[in-house]
């Protein structure tokens, strides 16, 4: 801080040579920040064959040259007494510092979320109930979407961009990993009115090449079960979505093997599901799934097989060599939650997928309506023809926002951000295909 304010106060050349040094010295930090993030999920899971967990010598410069011109990233890091905020950009890096407390933060999600409020870690997720139409939620969520976005200083950064920059790369801490970024409101708007949102767990991320979309993988696992552990309802929605999305991904070119409980292909198993994740380049995956993050090693998603429970694991997953996978989208109930550790180790199916190579994931922070997510899910799928995997989402979104989607004729209204804000993209935006543009305009 000391360094910024005298850069500032520094006049003619001197005042470009103290910049130089502050953001040397912040670059330092925030290298030391993702090593560290890297360090803690070795030391928490084995990852042999983990095709991200090695990192590479970064100088300034080529984080400043690097960096995509017509985008920015915002990165957090959530300290007990103050939240302290980077904003990264093509020969750009600053920072900032806000007031708000661990403790502050992590009441102001849970209060946005409708939950009860509890020690990080916990199931932030809201219900259906929580978010009735025409409650007063609504106004209480989006005031405090204003709050967050004023305090965090993200407003600040977004006034301070150039007219170049059209998407943003977010990374989240601690329990802002709960929190649906599109929902901040910034000149009396949504975040995702303004910008395609992506979301990392690294601030920086390497490119690898990827080799062309080929094969796609469809997975649903819709009929109820119930065990010693488990127990859970049907899905009726599985089904019908893959019904819908299959014909488009072929006309998309790809080849496309199928498993589900539905008798229309051979049944999801946890062999057959490992050996189909490492050979394919897409995967869309409706399932249950299991969150306990006291247990990695007991969190994940749920097959059935001969009326029989089986569990694919985080650490099943961590042994996948899933370079070749270009995107995942996961579309069932806590597979995107995140739990935090104290050492800041992140649990969360979204971040092993992308450790063990994976591109892209798509998923919810929450359950939406079934009718509503095929809806969004083909809108998605639809705008990758096109555009790349952040702003597919974001005409999702949108789409779901001003209520163009046919399930907005039913009894409630698409426009509440229950509805649509769960919904969060991690990781590579590349070009899904060949003939999409590399950037945007």
């Amino acid at each position: 801080s000391g360094l910024k304010k005298a850069a500032i106060r520094a006049r003619g050349p001197m005042r470009w040579i103290r910049r130089w040094g502050m953001m040397k010295r912040l670059h330092k930090l925030l290298v030391h920040i993702d090593h560290y993030k890297h360090r803690v999920v070795g030391d928490a899971l084995s990852r042999t064959n983990s095709q991200a967990g090695r990192l590479e010598r970064r100088s300034l410069l080529r984080t400043l040259v690097g960096h995509p011109r017509n985008r920015h990233t915002i990165a957090f890091l959530v300290l007990p007494d103050r939240v302290f905020v980077a904003s990264i950009g093509w020969l750009s890096l600053d920072f900032g510092v806000s007031p708000l407390t661990r403790l502050q933060l992590s009441r102001d999600v849970s209060c946005w979320l409708g939950s009860k409020v509890e020690p990080l870690g916990r199931d932030l997720s809201p219900t259906p109930e929580e978010f009735e139409p025409g409650s007063d939620r609504t106004e209480l969520q989006r005031c405090t979407s204003a709050w967050l976005a004023e305090n965090l200083q993200i407003c600040d950064i977004l006034e301070s961009l150039p007219s170049r920059v059209g998407a943003l790369t977010i990374v989240p801490d601690d329990s802002l990993h709960a929190f649906p970024f599109a929902a901040l409101v910034h000149r009396n708007k949504y975040l995702i009115e303004h910008y395609p949102i992506a979301l990392s767990f690294h601030i920086f991320q390497g490119k690898a090449a990827r080799q062309p979309l080929a094969r796609a993988l469809m997975v649903g696992v819709s009929k109820n079960f119930q065990s010693r552990e488990y127990r859970f309802q049907e899905l009726p929605g599985t089904i019908k979505e893959l019904n819908r999305l299959e014909p488009m991904f072929k006309e998309l070119g790809l080849n496309v093997c199928r498993m589900d409980d539905g008798g229309h292909a051979e049944v999801a198993t946890k062999e057959a599901l490992l050996t189909e994740l490492g050979r394919t380049e897409m995967a869309h995956i409706a399932c249950h799934g299991v969150f306990r993050p006291d247990q990695p090693d007991q969190s994940g998603m749920l097959l059935v097989r001969d009326g029989q429970v089986e569990l694919l694991s985080l650490r099943d997953l961590t042994a996948l060599n899933l370079s070749g996978m270009r995107h995942i989208t996961l579309s069932a109930c806590w597979l995107n939650e995140a739990f935090v550790l104290p050492t800041r180790r992140v649990i969360s199916l979204p971040e092993t997928l992308l450790h063990a190579g994976a591109g892209s994931v798509l998923g919810s922070l929450w359950r939406i309506n079934d009718d509503l997510a095929v809806e969004m899910m083909q809108t998605f799928y639809n705008a990758l023809r096109g555009k790349l995997p952040d702003a597919a989402l974001q005409q999702a979104q949108l789409a779901c926002l001003k209520g163009k989607l046919s399930s907005g004729a039913s009894n409630f209204s698409t426009s509440e951000s229950f509805y649509w804000a769960g919904l969060s993209l991690y990781g590579d935006v590349s070009p899904l295909f060949q003939n999409q543009p590399s950037a945007l305009p």
